[in-house]
């Protein structure tokens, strides 16, 4: 069954009396999957919902600030109810619609929710928007990047807060670490959670019996009596590059390996042809559709399943970066043959939060 994919509206006439029970709320366990940018989220959810570990349905919801959502797609034909939240950060300006999904899902009445948070969403607001409508974290999961962790720590000021507010640490891509950074990470994250449960992730992938521990696992999340302040601003700038048709690999390459170095994260779907290492299609055809994935300048690339390919031809890439440089990414996007920029959502640099954004 093709997983389901959701209007974030609520219709008027649904009865949503039941929110009210605690009884009916407390045997929903709730999973937040928090992490930084790239840092496996959606890899690691997609693991587990392809594998037969858990009993009854589970439903996910997925936010990304940008008007692009590439990680519903990643999840696939999982028999799972998707819910793509596009268009803010469920910390701070998409936290109204957060609270009414959540709501909608809730309805459905699912095994348990998964929550996977933008990359530079901050963990305290949105848990406590949960606490608001009779929902408590079972575990609140942090992904941690161990290839690239120093350098988006440096650009996300986002990442500490997000280990403060975990229970569950996963450390990713140590297929990519050496075990020294590996071990050194581990300790860091274990000095700033003492007793917090980590585990180690190779290609998204926990052995069951860790997997175990993580579902066992019951969050003491306190709410503070006042609201986590709302930034609404994080910091970093975005750019979309529409491109409208196959581009050779060689130039997706090229376009990839000298993306400027203040752009952390690079994602989205293009039709590629031509030969390249990196670029391996299962068939036959002129052309195939990749997801591209690049962080701090590491990149690659998966072929994604006929299930999975857009039903255009187009492409489209999300580009995060720390530093307003869109006309020099304008430049870079004549790269790809008929490629069109434009500016992103989040264009401003930090704000202080009036109160009326709080």
């Amino acid at each position: 069954m093709r997983a389901q994919r959701c209007s974030s509206v609520i219709p008027a006439n649904c009865n949503l009396a039941f929110l009210h029970s605690d009884t009916f709320t407390a045997m929903i366990p709730v999973f937040l999957i928090t992490g930084a940018l790239g840092s496996g989220k959606t890899t690691f959810l997609r693991n587990i919902l392809s594998r037969p570990l858990l009993d009854g349905e589970s439903a996910v919801i997925v936010n990304d600030f940008g008007d692009l959502m590439f990680d519903g797609l990643l999840l696939g034909d999982q028999g799972t109810d998707i819910v793509e939240l596009p268009g803010g950060c469920i910390c701070c300006s998409a936290a109204d619609e957060f609270r009414g999904v959540v709501r909608r899902v809730l309805e459905r009445r699912p095994a348990r929710l998964f929550v996977e948070a933008s990359g530079i969403a901050e963990t305290a607001p949105f848990r406590d928007d949960l606490h608001l409508i009779g929902l408590t974290a079972q575990a609140t999961i942090c992904l941690v990047d161990c290839a690239n962790f120093d350098a988006i720590r440096t650009a996300l000021p986002s990442v500490d807060e997000q280990i403060s507010a975990a229970d569950v640490f996963l450390l990713s891509k140590t297929d990519l670490a050496d075990a020294g950074a590996i071990a050194a990470l581990e300790s860091h994250v274990r000095s700033r959670r003492p007793g917090a449960f980590i585990a180690r992730l190779k290609q998204g992938y926990l052995p069951a019996a860790a997997l175990q521990i993580l579902f066992a696992t019951h969050g003491d999340f306190v709410p503070v009596e006042t609201a986590n302040p709302r930034l609404f601003d994080h910091g970093v700038f975005s750019c979309i590059v529409s491109v409208p048709e196959a581009v050779d690999a060689q130039a997706v390459a090229y376009f990839l390996d000298n993306l400027p170095p203040e752009v952390v994260r690079c994602k989205g779907v293009l039709r590629v042809r031509g030969e390249h290492p990196a670029f391996v299609a299962d068939d036959n055809a002129a052309s195939c559709a990749f997801y591209v994935n690049a962080v701090c300048g590491r990149w690659e690339a998966a072929v994604l399943d006929a299930a999975e390919r857009p039903a255009a031809h187009s492409g489209e890439l999300l580009l995060i970066y720390t530093r307003d440089i869109y006309p020099e990414l304008e430049s870079h996007a004549k790269l790809l043959p008929r490629a069109t920029p434009r500016r992103g959502q989040l264009q401003r640099e930090h704000r202080a939060a009036s109160d009326d954004d709080i």
